[in-house]
């Protein structure tokens, strides 16, 4: 049986939208500034307009691309097995494994504006998972885990 099951897809996210749009402006704005008529009162470096249209071009790409091929994240842990199993990346994509009976501690670092998530082994070694595969608020997905595998350790440090 499985629960906690969480998935994210780039065309459901606004993220993906806005980082293309944000691209779009830039690339648009860069485009729309001619230096021999704008740039007589204030003085218009070259460099700028193309750091603002390589920047543009980047972020509306990335986007773009993160759409196209449906950039997809999540997990989902199987109470039978007690195996955690995450995903991120495009289509075919590879899902990882982590037993729930290797993982000894769960790790909530949040400082202002950052935040960050661990998996510990009973070794205090770092087990790899990607922090954006869990659901947000993490506080309430690591109680979930504990609750059904109470070896678990949850530690919140700001």
């Amino acid at each position: 049986m499985d629960i906690l099951i969480y998935q994210k897809e780039a065309r459901k996210h606004f993220l993906h939208y806005v980082l293309a749009l944000f691209g779009l402006i830039f690339v648009f704005a860069a485009m729309s500034v001619n230096p021999s008529q704008d740039c007589k009162e204030h003085d218009c470096p070259g460099w700028l307009l193309w750091t603002a249209l390589g920047v543009g071009g980047m972020a509306f790409v990335g986007g773009v691309v993160a759409l196209t091929k449906n950039f997809r994240w999540g997990s989902r842990i199987n109470m039978d097995a007690g195996i955690l199993y995450w995903w991120e990346g495009y289509h075919p994509l590879k899902e990882h494994q982590i037993n729930l009976s290797v993982v000894d501690q769960i790790i909530i670092e949040s400082s202002t504006g950052d935040s960050h998530l661990k998996l510990l082994d009973k070794n205090q070694k770092r087990i790899p998972f990607s922090e954006q595969c869990a659901p947000w608020p993490w506080q309430d997905w690591a109680q979930e885990i504990a609750k059904k595998f109470p070896h678990i350790q949850i530690s919140e440090m700001n």
